[in-house]
């Protein structure tokens, strides 16, 4: 086993420790019972209850007015490190605790990493720069902190590209934090992907997220531009949300309307796109939410 692979495999332990499980006994049927008392109650109100005691800075409030943005998601990603911090409050740790969807979101970032840890070092084998781009990067929280865990590792050349200007401006404060170099930053078109990013030649695209906001028919003409921006034996990182207790609530509770996939619904808008089913592999986190799955072309 090679310096990099040993480095992959003690990340990916370290790792794994770290990962938010489903409850059992009695804590799990409360969490039930409340749930689905949320689903029956009518939008209006449970968005009332999601917001109940939530001052403009609290986590309930930032998500519901950013839903479906990197800051949103940062709430979640964060939480822990806040928590040990003392910036949370109780209405933070509830909702964060009750919710499993943020849970979720967090062990989706575990899981992301340790794909991508794995990618990248099997790419700088020969001592080259491995080149990532990552495709409505939002924050890059997780390519960039995949990155920064590799040190001593062949260099990497990374490039964000997503519309929001200031996911891109944060995700260069977090590369210098995490001192991340080699990294651009574009504000793009995700329809122009293959024309705009022609010249990157990337050997690892990361889309994690993306797919959750777009029918089929634009997942597929999006997966077509990453194949066609692809080298020959690169391979996509991407993802989608998969139905579940919650998705009724995070819908009409929080205002949060995604589009949801089961496993095999992705991995069939993936092959539509024309990547080779025998190169796609899907994972699921631990609580079932997200699914990541990794082609290989």
């Amino acid at each position: 086993m090679t310096t990099a692979q040993k480095s992959t495999v003690q990340a990916n332990l370290s790792t794994s420790s770290l990962y938010e499980y489903k409850r059992r006994g009695i804590l799990r049927l409360i969490r039930i019972g409340v749930i689905v008392s949320l689903n029956l109650l009518p939008g209006k109100i449970t968005q009332k209850l999601f917001l109940l005691l939530s001052k403009s800075d609290s986590d309930p409030s930032i998500v519901f007015t950013n839903v479906g943005t990197w800051r949103a998601l940062e709430v979640m990603y964060t939480l822990k490190k806040r928590r040990d911090e003392g910036l949370v409050n109780k209405v933070d740790i509830f909702w964060q605790g009750l919710l499993d969807n943020t849970r979720s979101i967090r062990n989706r970032l575990l899981l992301v990493k340790e794909e991508l840890t794995t990618l990248i070092n099997a790419g700088g084998l020969n001592g080259t720069p491995v080149r990532v781009l990552s495709i409505g990067s939002g924050s890059a929280r997780p390519v960039l902190e995949a990155i920064a865990s590799l040190k001593g590792t062949p260099g990497t050349e990374l490039l964000l590209v997503d519309q929001d200007e200031s996911a891109l401006q944060f995700s260069e404060l977090l590369a210098t934090e995490l001192q991340v170099n080699h990294t651009k930053r574009k504000t793009g078109n995700f329809l122009r992907i293959a024309r705009d990013c022609a010249s990157f030649h990337p050997q690892i695209i990361e889309m994690v997220g993306l797919l959750d906001y777009l029918d089929d028919d634009h997942c597929v003409f999006i997966l077509k531009q990453v194949l066609k921006t692809l080298i020959p034996g690169g391979h996509l990182v991407t993802g989608n949300i998969v139905p579940n207790l919650e998705s009724v609530f995070v819908t009409s509770g929080i205002n949060w309307p995604m589009v949801y996939r089961t496993p095999e619904e992705l991995q069939d808008v993936l092959v539509l796109a024309g990547f080779p089913p025998e190169g796609i592999r899907t994972t699921k986190e631990p609580l079932g939410i997200h699914t990541i799955a990794v082609c290989t072309v």
